[in-house]
């Protein structure tokens, strides 16, 4: 490892990855003891290692006696073939001269999960065992992804129109935001034609149960129809399920509008799940999993083809009865988009009950006065429909 003292935890913590890892690794505060000769010490780690770490910052690229650290790897291997160097960014710099000749791994604006992610994929891609996650990394995640659902919700609240007087309590009190929302109350299922289905429509009354009866399907809607809202409310039911039973499948929510980049779609799954890593693969070759891939249509159009030829490719690996939804805006999911499998349209209620945004301003304006201490008015039905003007 080749450091400057600015850096030294950054420097440790990658030490200490590689460790895990099972590497061997020189690191000065763990193997130059007081009265050891550090120059002498530095040349031996540098004889006997088959790469030097260069943990890159500004004040690393000021300094002297770091060129040193590095430049007799670099003799070396002046071509890189056998990447004797492996710089890694940790902070905001210009890297120039020789070692600007050298692909760097970068770390910076990541978060714990994706720098280990990083650094392990950078020294050596594809050798690395796949890494395997403990039940605490999973609840750590079911946790997390609990929280973010109930977060939305809480922005969600204030735009709902329209509430419903029914007897007894809510089954979920985390998804009391959504539980009445119109435009996610009825599927509409058409399986694919020749998969034995025939093409025949049929309708279900409630999301989850549609998600029980078709295990994989892409879920179509107009724009604001509710199809996050869809895929949250299916996350938040298997997750609640996959945190009492640990040999229940982990639902892995992944917005496809942050997939970019060239990295392959398992990469980019594992990158949005950093509490999993690199055990993502394995639970996905295991049949663990439940894919929930939000946003097909919000993929960049140049590359949306491409993305979603290997969305469907990496579907066709995985175990059949593997769960799958992918959300896609209804005139967006064209030939190109395909993915080969059934389609489930959400529709509203009654389509004419569509909110303009007076009307959702005049509910929370109401709203605001009824927490004041006014009485709400209710309808005498045991379950009917109330507007709040």
């Amino acid at each position: 490892m080749s450091f400057t003292s600015a850096d030294r935890a950054i420097a440790e913590w990658i030490a200490q990855e590689l460790k895990n890892a099972g590497k061997t690794v020189y690191f000065q505060h763990w193997d130059f003891l007081p009265g050891n000769n550090f120059v002498l010490g530095m040349d031996e780690a540098a004889r006997n290692s088959d790469r030097v770490i260069a943990v890159l910052s500004e004040s690393y690229l000021k300094a002297k006696y770091t060129q040193a650290e590095w430049a007799a790897h670099f003799n070396a291997d002046p071509t890189g073939v056998r990447r004797k160097v492996i710089p890694v960014r940790v902070a905001e710099c210009e890297v120039t001269g020789l070692l600007a000749q050298l692909v760097y791994i970068d770390l910076v604006g990541c978060d714990e999960g994706r720098k280990r992610q990083r650094l392990l994929d950078g020294l050596d891609p594809g050798t690395w065992p796949p890494g395997s996650a403990t039940r605490q990394d999973e609840i750590r995640y079911l946790q997390r992804l609990l929280t973010e659902i109930e977060q939305k919700a809480r922005l969600y609240s204030p735009l709902e129109g329209i509430a419903q007087v029914r007897p007894g309590p809510r089954a979920d009190p985390l998804l009391e935001a959504w539980a009445d929302d119109p435009d996610i109350a009825i599927l509409s299922h058409v399986p694919r034609q020749g998969d034995g289905g025939g093409g025949e429509t049929q309708e279900y009354a409630d999301a989850l149960q549609a998600f029980d009866s078709v295990r994989r399907a892409v879920l179509l809607g107009e724009p604001g129809a509710g199809k996050s809202t869809t895929l949250r409310r299916r996350a938040a039911e298997l997750a609640r399920k996959a945190l009492a039973d640990p040999e229940a499948c982990i639902p892995l929510f992944v917005p496809l509008g942050s997939w970019r980049s060239a990295e392959p779609l398992v990469r980019f799954i594992a990158d949005q799940v950093p509490e999993l890593g690199r055990a993502v693969e394995a639970l996905m070759r295991a049949g663990r999993v439940a894919l929930l891939l939000d946003g097909l249509n919000e993929m960049p159009t140049a590359q949306r083809a491409a993305k979603a030829a290997e969305i469907r490719t990496a579907l066709g690996q995985l175990p059949k009865d593997t769960a799958v939804v992918v959300s896609c805006r209804e005139k967006d999911y064209t030939a190109e988009a395909d993915l080969g499998l059934d389609t489930l349209t959400l529709q509203e209620l009654n389509p004419h009950f569509r909110f303009e945004p007076r009307v959702r301003i005049s509910w929370m304006l109401v709203r605001i006065n009824i927490d004041r201490g006014l009485k709400a008015a209710k309808t005498p039905a045991e379950d009917s429909t109330q507007w709040v003007t």
